[in-house]
């Protein structure tokens, strides 16, 4: 007889639509449910005569391999046990249902590591969730814990665009472009590559569309790699002034304080001393935002009252990291709405003040964008360049492929370096940007 314990809801609903009763779920949600079934070994006649010996053993193996990883040391398999699997009707007569449990599967270890990752009032999010019932259509049941079911990478939206069709030819290069443009590539990038691929065309007068997933992948990967595009260094490395001054600059609402957060985590994690300047006194609640960051990373924060001159706080900032010998400064900003252009002069105020106590500071002012907005993003961007000297790029909201394009189309249009991608809530969330892994990511 074999017993196993499994960590359940501790409301559930069988159903692919919640289907949340598996393993890993928040233990203040859970009950402990004992399953307990005989071990019955298949016997041989069970298996479909059409399986190769190869497919059985290697079906055989998949098998124990995850039992043993589910059940762990402390049951004993027998060697017949390998056969088990072909006892089981959802594998063998009636799979539809394995569909449904893979993707509860799926679901619930997606939700559990949300959980893990510190994700604000998930407690709240996922009762809701049960209570809903599966009442709800998808989006709205997933989108409060950044799991949206309904996106689709690039590459399977290529995939639908060129389906049944062998070579590369006009229809399948429209089809193409609107996929680019519906991933925000943005229009000015896309025509550089559909005028990239009519050149391979006629070049080669014929192109198969098994050909065009590599040519895309070497065309996005040289417009990532562009002259200005550096190569970013770990959060280990020697920063090349000391202290280095970072002013962050961005829109309310893109990240641009939880970018500060992350950063600060990163670089103190590397070892370096962090210290930041809340020089955002226009936005109600933003110091004290910031100082829930400060303190979360355990990094000093210097701040006056709200309503303070910006370019103040940024001069105490700089002057208490020359006193300690601080590595590294990041000094917030106000979410500048970027059609406010008195507000936008006021960061050039405030990179002068800087000026004062560390010569050529800020030695890098970092542009926060939200790359789920797609064009409102280009938009923030060439304000934000003709308005002060964008240095790099950190752009937020990628946690799902689907608007990856907003990257690639940003880079290319401003040639302004992207340093740092943000795939989700938790510290740990900010991603340090690297051409060929995110090319890769992007056709995944």
């Amino acid at each position: 007889m074999l017993t196993a314990v499994y960590v359940v809801p501790l409301i559930t609903a069988v159903s692919p639509t919640v289907a949340l009763a598996h393993l890993q779920i928040p233990p203040s949600k859970a009950i402990l449910f004992v399953v307990v079934f005989p071990l019955v070994l298949a016997p041989p006649a069970a298996i479909p005569s059409s399986l190769e010996q190869d497919t059985v053993d290697e079906i055989n193996s998949i098998w124990l391999k995850t039992q043993k990883e589910s059940f762990g040391e402390s049951i004993k398999i027998s060697g017949d046990y390998k056969y088990f699997w072909a006892y089981i009707p959802h594998f063998i007569h009636s799979p539809f249902y394995v569909y449904a449990y893979a993707f509860g599967d799926c679901l619930v270890n997606s939700l559990f590591n949300t959980y893990e990752k510190g994700l604000t009032n998930f407690d709240d999010k996922y009762i809701n969730l049960l209570k809903s019932g599966g009442s709800k259509k998808y989006d709205e049941l997933f989108s409060p814990f950044n799991l949206n079911l309904s996106k689709k990478s690039f590459f399977s939206k290529l995939g639908t665009a060129i389906a049944g069709k062998s070579k590369v030819d006009e229809i399948v290069l429209d089809e193409l472009e609107e996929v680019l443009i519906r991933s925000d590539v943005g229009v000015a990038t896309t025509i550089k590559i559909i005028q990239a691929l009519e050149n391979r065309v006629a070049k080669d007068k014929f192109l198969g569309t098994k050909e065009l997933g590599q040519i895309l992948r070497d065309e996005i990967t040289s417009i990532l790699k562009h002259e200005q595009q550096e190569v970013v260094e770990p959060f280990e490395s020697e920063l090349p002034n000391k202290p280095h001054v970072i002013m962050v600059v961005g829109v309310n609402g893109v990240g641009k304080t939880t970018t500060i957060g992350k950063l600060s985590y990163h670089f103190k994690r590397a070892g370096k001393k962090v210290i930041l300047g809340a020089a955002d006194t226009f936005r109600a609640g933003a110091i004290d935002q910031l100082q829930i960051w400060a303190d979360r990373v355990g990094v000093p924060l210097v701040k006056q009252q709200m309503g303070s001159d910006p370019a103040s706080v940024a001069f105490d900032t700089l002057e208490s990291a020359v006193a300690q010998k601080s590595d590294l400064v990041i000094i917030d900003t106000a979410g500048r709405l970027h059609n406010k252009i008195n507000l936008m002069n006021e960061l050039s105020k405030v990179k002068k003040v800087m000026d004062r106590v560390i010569s050529d500071a800020p030695h890098e002012v970092l542009l926060v964008l939200d790359g789920s907005t797609g064009q409102n993003a280009f938009e923030q961007a060439k304000q934000f360049t003709a308005s002060t000297d964008v240095s790099s790029l950190a752009i937020t909201k990628l946690d799902g492929t689907a608007k990856g394009g907003v990257v690639m189309g940003i880079s290319d249009q401003f040639r302004i370096p992207v340093k740092y991608i943000g795939v989700g809530e938790a510290l740990e969330d900010l991603q340090l940007f690297h051409a060929d892994s995110f090319v890769e990511t992007f056709f995944s």
